[in-house]
């Protein structure tokens, strides 16, 4: 017989007790919603594994999603000032190791892919008349075969995963390209690492594409637009290296054997002064991990380019400025171009702005006059100083008109500076352009390693927009009037071959002269263009 408590409220268990209490209810509730919570927010260790049957993967998954590295250690240093943001997710970092390599990772979390390049400066400004087209070789074999893989299986390895991996030569840089699916990224940047550190750079692969090149300069000897740009280039440039063609124009690598194309990557383009760019939904932290363990091992050791001679921009006689060649197609190309400005000097923006102007102008001015089929405007600044291009595409009997038209555009640029309306529309345009560059997960990536391998700097180019901005239509008036110059002038027509006795004589100087016989070749009806000295348009006959 119980007292002062109901039979029925009396626990007769453990189990039963436990449950009648409402407090102890509470607290295992409370228990289970914290694990919950807990399990959710901390990041899961264990590694997951693909099943992928290539030993190259595997050992990449085995290095970077078992180990976790340490994030104290890494000593990331971020950019001065707050972090770059565009979209959401995005955040720019720069890290160096020790002996030099340089890394800039832009965290794009909306990226479908991950871009990455490996930069060096050089190009164009690495080689001498000698060795001309020597880097361009080196870029078309540098990815055929490395660390024991064949061209076909590195191939292969990149269709399998669905990546890509190559290389370029350009005016001011080489490096290697490569763009890879996320989870991928890792496989991809090993590869590279492959190339970069141990190139077999095999006799046969060489003999093979510089057939190859010989091949395309043959077939681009007829393209008026690249034939015209060549002819302008050697004009402005007399002896500076900007005056040669990246794919070696005019002269085959033949010369350039097994050991000279390794003698030259190794003084060139050594580990030291490599810069690597990764773009994508990366962290910063296992990127650097892996870039160390890559290239962490290769001695510090200076790189240095050949010494260039600097171009003058005085006045030249205007029979040194202007070229002509011939070529047997149904339309003509006129250049007119003026010396530039380099990256870093503080007109770069202006000059941009100030061509984007005169291409809307000239493109009206022609457009009413009915003569051109297609015309551009666009300024180049290099690591040296570059130029300022217009290209014109018009009919063999309009070229003289369209010089004129393009002349008159360009005074009345200097006599007319642009007006608010012209300056927004060409920043807005320019603009637009860089935006949907940065878009672009290669293209963005090429541009960070290019800037941070010249020095210039990750802000340098993702600033862009507020130094266009910046711009004003004084800025805009003193660089016409300091770069559009006349005396300074270079012109370039390219045409068929015309029959008036005026045309002839401005023409005749363009060709090279017969050997033992002093006279000019056939002017029959083949369609080809004659091969030409550079600086044979400066000499009258």
């Amino acid at each position: 017989m119980l007292s002062g408590r109901s039979a029925k409220n009396v626990p007769h268990s453990r189990f039963h007790a436990y449950h009648n209490y409402p407090h102890i209810a509470v607290r295992k509730a409370a228990l289970v919603i914290a694990l919950a919570i807990f399990a959710c927010v901390v990041p899961r260790t264990i590694p997951n594994d693909t099943g992928n049957k290539h030993d190259l993967q595997d050992r990449q998954i085995d290095r970077t999603r078992d180990r976790v590295p340490d994030r104290t250690s890494l000593d990331v240093v971020k950019l001065p000032g707050a972090p770059h943001r565009g979209r959401t997710g995005r955040r720019v970092t720069h890290t160096a190791l020790p002996n030099g390599v340089r890394l800039v990772v832009w965290r794009d979390q909306d990226s479908p892919v991950v871009a990455m390049r490996a930069l060096w400066r050089g190009g164009l400004l690495a080689e001498t008349p000698q060795k001309r087209g020597i880097t361009h070789l080196l870029a078309r074999v540098i990815t055929r075969g490395c660390g024991g893989m064949s061209a076909d299986q590195i191939a292969g390895m990149a269709r399998r995963e669905n990546g890509h991996l190559d290389a370029v030569s350009g005016r001011d840089s080489f490096g290697l390209r490569s763009e890879w699916p996320v989870d991928g990224w890792p496989v991809g940047l090993e590869l590279m690492a492959r190339c970069i550190l141990g190139p077999d750079l095999d006799f046969a692969e060489i003999n093979a594409q510089r057939q190859l090149i010989d091949d395309e300069i043959r077939q681009r000897s007829g393209d008026g637009d690249f034939v015209a740009f060549r002819a302008f280039a050697e004009t402005l440039y007399r002896a500076h290296p900007y005056r040669m063609s990246a794919t070696g124009w005019g002269e085959s690598p033949a010369a350039i054997g097994r050991r000279e194309l390794t003698a030259f990557y190794r003084e060139r383009y050594p580990v030291s002064g490599l810069t690597l760019s990764i773009v994508g939904n990366v962290d910063p932290v296992e990127a650097m991990a892996l870039v160390r363990s890559h290239f962490g091992a290769a001695a510090p050791r200076p790189v240095g380019l050949p010494e260039r001679p600097t171009e003058s921009s005085g006045s030249r006689p205007a029979r040194m400025r202007e070229v002509y060649r011939y070529i047997e197609r149904d339309d003509a190309r006129l250049v007119v171009g003026f010396p530039g400005t380099t990256l870093g000097n503080r007109d770069r923006h202006a000059l941009a702005v100030a061509a984007a102007v005169l291409d809307v102008r000239l493109a009206r001015a022609l457009r009413r006059r009915g003569l051109s089929r297609s015309s551009r405007v666009y300024s180049v600044p290099g690591i040296d100083p570059g130029y300022v291009i217009a290209q014109i595409r018009c009919r063999p009997a309009e070229v003289a008109a369209a010089f004129e038209i393009a002349r008159s555009v360009i005074d009345a640029m200097v006599a007319r500076p642009a007006g608010p309306a012209e300056l927004e529309a060409a920043g807005r345009a320019l603009i637009a352009a860089h935006t949907e560059s940065r878009n672009r997960p290669g293209s963005a990536a090429t541009a960070l390693a290019f800037h941070e391998a010249h020095g210039l700097g990750a802000r340098a180019y993702l600033d862009y927009g507020d130094a266009i901005h910046r711009v004003t239509q004084r800025d805009v008036a003193r660089v016409v009037a300091a770069y559009l110059v006349w005396d300074r002038k270079i012109s370039a027509t390219i045409a068929p071959r015309a029959a008036s006795p005026e045309a002839e004589r401005r023409m005749r100087g363009t060709w090279r002269r017969a050997p033992n016989t002093g006279r000019a070749p056939s002017t029959g009806p083949r369609q080809r263009v004659h091969r030409y000295r550079p600086g044979d348009s400066a000499r009258r006959r």
